[in-house]
Formats: structure tokens, C-alpha cells, sequence
């Protein structure tokens, strides 16, 4: 049997990180599945939301479709429209049949976006599946990842009060740093980097520290290392950290530091 993940990113200016939709669900055959429904709650913070689909099977995980690059990520951009004002209820209109009743209801912004979503999740899902499936039938491989272990959930580096210093990405998402001690790996960057360049980053790949006024970095033993402004820092312990810096993850991503 298959495995099936779905992690909802909220907004990346909500004081929320996420949260899971789909966790280990069990696909016991190939085919296309439907997933939901899925309907906003009262609290779901308005903006883009983004959804990573992942596909476990055979103590590995699904590789990406190189003609499709990023085809397991789904965005969702959610607003809550303006209540309206109370109305005097309407006589019904007999003349209506059941049919338009139908078509009223899923005509509505709310019903429409949760309809397109669940489109997008399932043609995704039949993607991932047919491509497992078209790779043992030709006696090949699946790109191992990983072992079978949760994807790492999204660091509580995300926008928090009293930020000082923060990373930037390279796709401009920033990550506010607060505190005296932040370790980064893999789920940080998830939003930034396919499942190929993901699998060669750490689940705790480096820490950074702020001791005595000044932030520091240092690698955690991380296989695929770390290099600051094009040097290595592995096993040189804690490294001064300064304004503008340069942090190389893995050789697959580049981080800019600020202070504030």
C-alpha cells in the first residue's frame, strides 16, 4: 500500500505555521483518489495558502516529475467575503426547480474554490500514483529520499513579535528570528526547494545562536555541510554571524542574514 501526506503552509504573515490535512493516509491501490472535502474553518487565516502533497511506498519516496516541476505544491488563496446584512426572509419561489436549486448552491465563491482544489489534489494524486507505477513496470527505481520518518513540520521561525534578525530565501520568503537559539533543516525550506534538493538537507541541518549580542552559526554534523560567504564552517563549531552574510545549505540553497 501507498502512504499519502498533505501539509497545509498558512499565510506566511499569519502568526500560525500550518497544519496537517492528510497524515499517513493509507492508499491500498492505484487509481485516482478523491480527497476532501475540505472546507475553511472559522479561523482560517485569510491569504495564500499552500499545500505539498508527498507519496510514500516501498520504504522510499515518490520522485518529482521533472516535466512538472513543483506539480505536488497547490495554492490556495482564501478571503472571507463581507457579511451581509440581515435580510427579510423571501417567499419561496415554487417555480424553482431542484436542478437550479443545485446549481445555485455550487455556483457560490466558497463551494467553487473547494471544488477546484480538490480537482487539483486529485490529478496530482493520479500523477504521483501512475508515475510509481510506470517506474516498477519498467524495472526501475524510485529516487530514494529518505527513510520512512514524518516530513519535518515548519520551524517556529516564522513571523513571531520582537523579531531582530531574520533569513531570506532566495524566492524572497523571509524567516524573523527571535530568542536565543533557532535550529533549521529541512521543513524550513520546503517551500523553496523540489523533493531532490530537499533530501540532501538535514532534518536539523545547523543552528544559530545569539550569545553575548553577536549571532553565531554552526553546523550539526549535517552530512551535506555548510558554508558561510563560500567557506566551510563544518566541524569549525560556532562562526560569528554579520550583517548581509551569505549561508550555503547542502550546495542546493543560499540564504541571506540580516540584522535589523
Amino acid at each position: 500500500p501507498e502512504w499519502l501526506y498533505i501539509y497545509e503552509y498558512f499565510p506566511s504573515d499569519s502568526s500560525l505555521e500550518g497544519r496537517w490535512i492528510a497524515y499517513k493516509w493509507q492508499l491500498p491501490q492505484s487509481g485516482i483518489w478523491r480527497l476532501g472535502p475540505f472546507s475553511a474553518a472559522d479561523d482560517e487565516p485569510e491569504g495564500q495558502h499552500i499545500y505539498r502533497i508527498w507519496f510514500y511506498s516501498d520504504d522510499q519516496w515518490a520522485a518529482e516529475d521533472p516535466t512538472l516541476p513543483q506539480s505536488n505544491l497547490v495554492y490556495w488563496t482564501y478571503s472571507k467575503g463581507q457579511p451581509a446584512g440581515q435580510q427579510p426572509p423571501l417567499a419561496p419561489d415554487k417555480e424553482v426547480k431542484g436542478f437550479d436549486k443545485v446549481i445555485e448552491f455550487i455556483t457560490r465563491p466558497v463551494i467553487l474554490a473547494i471544488i477546484a482544489f480538490l480537482l487539483v489534489a486529485t490529478v496530482a494524486a493520479g500523477l504521483y500514483l501512475a508515475r510509481i507505477y510506470t517506474r516498477w513496470g519498467k524495472g526501475k527505481d524510485t529516487i530514494s529520499l529518505y527513510s520512512e520518518t514524518v516530513p519535518g513540520t515548519p520551524s517556529t521561525m516564522f513571523s513571531t513579535a520582537g523579531a531582530s534578525a531574520k533569513i531570506v530565501l532566495p524566492n524572497g520568503m523571509e524567516l524573523k528570528l527571535s530568542g536565543n537559539s533557532h535550529v533549521m533543516g529541512r521543513s524550513d525550506f520546503a517551500r523553496a526547494l523540489n523533493l531532490d534538493e530537499l533530501s540532501l538537507i538535514s532534518r536539523q541541518h545547523f543552528e544559530i545562536k545569539f550569545e553575548n549580542e553577536q549571532f553565531f552559526i554552526q553546523n550539526l554534523d549535517s552530512p551535506n555541510g555548510v558554508k558561510l560567504n563560500s567557506d566551510s564552517i563544518n566541524s569549525k563549531g560556532l562562526v560569528r554571524l554579520n550583517d548581509n552574510d551569505i549561508i550555503e545549505v547542502a550546495s542546493v540553497i543560499k540564504l541571506s542574514f540580516h540584522l535589523p
